[in-house]
């Protein structure tokens, strides 16, 4: 009997916890900081395919647009860029990022972009 007692006390206080962890009044939070910082990202990487043309990402070199994307990162943005699988950097893990992709059916190009640094 009393194996019972402790083991219905002991699902009540796991689903007691359980319950306050789901209930976490900053999860929400987290979840809309994280899509906030992924569009601005976006944002980012949208400004910078125009500044440098789409019919030029398609046809640089992958060291050419490595360079140019190196020197347009700062200590907050790294920007970075996939061309048919060379890429030239990788987000660290757990990292908030974003990518934009442009295929003109011959070549596939995927520009990259996350915070260096918590933002």
């Amino acid at each position: 009997m009393r194996f019972i007692d402790l083991s219905v006390a002991g699902v009540i206080s796991i689903t007691a916890v359980a319950l306050l962890l789901a209930w976490n009044s900053q999860a929400p939070d987290v979840a809309a900081r994280r899509n906030l910082d992924q569009a601005r990202l976006r944002d980012l990487l949208t400004a910078v395919s125009e500044r440098i043309g789409v019919a030029q990402l398609l046809h640089d070199t992958p060291f050419e647009l490595c360079s140019y994307l190196d020197r347009l990162s700062n200590s907050t943005v790294t920007l970075s860029a996939d061309v048919e699988g060379q890429s030239c950097d990788a987000p660290p893990a757990g990292a908030v990022f974003a990518e934009l992709t442009f295929d003109d059916g011959s070549r596939v190009v995927t520009l990259e972009s996350w915070y260096s640094v918590g933002p």
